[in-house]
This record gives structure tokens, sequence and C-alpha cells, in this order.
């Protein structure tokens, strides 16, 4: 079960020494699915980060594997305090009933974002469950990002 996750963006020759350097650790490279030029390593090792600039995240949730040539799918909220409990317990209850993996994420680092959601799966499919969580929380301040698992 993993705690935190930590990442980080770069070119993929980078990106690729930096999961070379650390090949004991479960580290994972994503390609941005919408530009080609846009590289994210993601480290599940639990370990304090070896990222320069990290995007750390505590999971909230609990998942155990991930396949190769998974998608992952970043959902970005900024909720109200009255939310997040609400939000938190509606995860937890979609979580391990649809076909994909989702994690419920507590962002350490950066503002104004105080939820993510990261969906992986093996297709860009959204379950119609997790669509309508999606568009309940949805505001301006709501952004996703899709990457590939390249290595």
């Amino acid at each position: 079960m993993f705690k935190t996750i930590t990442t980080s963006f770069g070119s993929s020759a980078v990106l690729k020494s930096i999961q070379k350097k650390y090949s004991s650790r479960k580290l994972l490279l994503l390609a941005n699915q919408n530009d080609n030029d846009s590289f994210q390593l993601v480290d599940f090792s639990n370990q304090p980060t070896i990222f320069k600039t990290p995007q750390r995240y505590t999971v909230l949730n609990s998942f155990d594997s991930i396949q190769k040539n998974s998608i992952f799918t970043y959902y970005f909220f900024e909720l109200s305090t009255d939310a997040l409990d609400a939000f938190d317990s509606q995860i937890d209850n979609l979580a391990g009933k649809t076909a994909t993996t989702l994690l419920n994420l507590k962002p350490l680092d950066q503002k104004p974002y105080n939820r993510a959601i990261l969906e992986i799966s093996q297709n860009s499919a959204v379950p119609e469950s997790l669509q309508a969580l999606i568009s309940k929380y949805r505001n301006q301040n709501y952004y996703k990002t899709n990457y590939q698992v390249v290595g």
C-alpha cells in the first residue's frame, strides 16, 4: 500500500536517467497524451523524494498495483473545507466499485488544488459513476490531464 506519491516533470531523457539511477524504486515514466514533449516521473516508493522540484501527494485510500500501459488521468479540485469530508467519503465509496483504480490524493505542495483524483485504467473511458462525482464538484478551478505509462 502506498502512503505517498511524488511526481516530477521534465524531458524524457532526464527522467529516464533518474529512473535508471534509482532503479530500486517503484518509478513510472508517463507521457502526456496531449503534449508529446511533456513527461512525468511518478515515485511510489514511500521514500524521501529524489526530485529537486517535487509534487507530493498523500494517498487517502489504498491500492495494490499498476499494470503496464495504464492510462493515468488526474482530476484536480479546489474544494471548500465543508466539502472535503463529503468528497473523501464519496471517493472511498466509489473506489473498488469501478473497473479502474481510483486514488484520492491530498496535494502537499501546491495550491489552489486541495484534492486530486488519480484514475488508473486500461482505456480512456470514464465510468459513469466517476463522471457523476466529478460533475458534482467541478468548478472554475478544476482541471484534468491524461498520461500514458511509457516506462
